[in-house]
């Protein structure tokens, strides 16, 4: 079988979301994402959903914030395997083609993880992208592409068990 990434572990993710603007500065999100997890040496194989809300809020030009809750329904489930993720961050993009961000994220039954990063656009249509957290994928850095409503990102991890991998992510704004 040909793999794409580690020989051992592919992980598959998509994503449909919905938004509406609340007001001139607020929005609030809904979506839908499908995960596929497949092992390779155990001939392991996982699909399933999970829904996520979100709020976003951009009270300033140059300042964003939002609120994601990830799988929702396990908040109000019990013994159940699955989590419940909950995230808050912000933007800030006060210096001209810079983009700074971080966000704390909080899963079931684990300690609290930070994430950080930069993005320079050196163009219109091209960035670089570098981030590092506290978590298994401690250091990434990427290359983003834009064009029209169109977004797309190659970004290179590197993390505490697979060693480096990669990431392909697709964007398209309607």
């Amino acid at each position: 079988m040909n793999t794409f990434g580690n020989s051992n572990l592919n992980i598959f993710h998509t994503k449909m979301v919905l938004a509406k603007k609340i007001n001139e500065k607020s929005s609030l999100g809904i979506s839908c994402n499908y995960y596929s997890f497949s092992q390779i040496s155990s001939e392991y194989l996982q699909n399933f959903l999970t829904p996520e809300i979100a709020f976003y809020s951009k009270p300033v030009d140059y300042f964003s914030y939002g609120i994601h809750i990830i799988n929702p329904v396990t908040m109000f489930q019990k013994n159940t395997t699955s989590t419940s993720i909950y995230r808050i961050g912000g933007n800030y993009t006060g210096i001209k083609n810079f983009t700074i961000s971080s966000f704390l994220q909080k899963v079931e039954h684990e300690s609290f993880q930070y994430y950080g990063g930069v993005e320079y656009f050196v163009n219109n249509i091209l960035g670089l992208q570098c981030n590092i957290s506290n978590t298994n994928q401690p250091f990434a850095c990427g290359i983003c592409y834009k064009f029209s409503k169109f977004e797309s990102v190659y970004s290179a991890e590197i993390h505490t068990f697979l060693g480096v991998s990669h990431t392909i992510s697709f964007l398209y704004k309607m």
